[in-house]
């Protein structure tokens, strides 16, 4: 086993405040493995996948991505890749843009606000950040009626084309859950391109609505950043990818959660 010659990275929060949950870095930790990064071609999503979508070859190099959209992403990573130039692409829930992450178990982590709509237009000026969608409400979208996972990609799509001034490409899966039902849902409501954070088995990599990428987690330094980018100890990489994927599995708690509490209490629509 061994990484992608391109290797599509998953951040979540860059901050300073602790929490108990794992999907969030420090701000100088985060800018450790952006030091590394920087020594590989940093490419844009949809400009890498575009390349493979022709048949092309795009070498070697790195993606970056943030799902949720969190503030910490303004106030904490933007800082660091406007400084070192490095595109990345974050997908963001429309539904709560400027508010507390309330559809999260908090689990005693603390509430966080996501990116309000004048961050991000002030992040996406210059094209250094793109923006994708992550869903209107960041819900499990294969436990979804049709009507409901059609709002989830339509409405969030529309939300962003009006918001930003651009139409989203790439759609990220909410707690990385998609069966073949979304995938041609998501077709129909116009996105060239789905990821999820590990691959599902029997999807290949390189299908253009079912993109795996890595996470990078609080327990994630720079020596497990090389060995994920192949740049280092290449017999410890299945290691880090079984690692990536039991953590990734804590996510379907959130998903089972959050079900439970709609179907037991209701929910607040933002």
């Amino acid at each position: 086993m061994r990484p992608e010659p391109v290797v599509i990275l998953t951040y979540h929060k860059v901050q300073n405040h602790p929490e108990l949950g794992g999907t969030w870095l420090t701000v100088g930790a985060f800018r450790r493995q952006m030091e590394v990064v920087r020594g590989l071609p940093v490419l844009h999503l949809t400009d890498y996948l575009d390349t493979l979508g022709r048949g092309g070859d795009a070498g070697r190099g790195v993606v970056l991505t943030f799902d949720d959209g969190y503030e910490s992403v303004y106030t904490g990573a933007w800082l660091v890749l406007r400084e070192l130039r490095l595109p990345a692409t974050v997908f963001l829930v429309t539904g709560y843009m400027g508010r507390a992450n309330d559809w999260d178990q908090p689990l005693a982590r603390g509430a966080f606000r996501h990116l309000s709509w004048s961050q991000a237009r002030e992040m996406a000026a210059d094209g250094l950040i793109r923006f994708g969608s992550h869903g209107v409400t960041h819900r499990d979208l294969t436990a979804l009626g049709d009507a409901e996972l059609e709002r989830e990609l339509c409405e969030s799509r529309a939300a962003i084309t009006e918001g930003l001034g651009r139409a989203p490409e790439a759609f990220s899966y909410p707690f990385g859950r998609f069966d073949a039902r979304v995938v041609a849902a998501l077709r129909e409501a116009g996105y060239t391109y789905g990821v999820a954070v590990t691959a599902k088995p029997g999807w290949s990599r390189r299908n253009p609505l079912a993109v795996a990428r890595t996470g990078m987690y609080v327990t994630d330094g720079v020596n497990a950043l090389k060995v994920r980018l192949g740049l280092r100890s290449p017999g410890r990489y299945w290691a880090e990818d079984l690692n990536n994927r039991i953590i990734n599995r804590f996510t379907l708690l959130t998903a089972s959660l959050q079900r439970g509490r709609r179907s037991g209490c209701g929910s607040k629509k933002p």
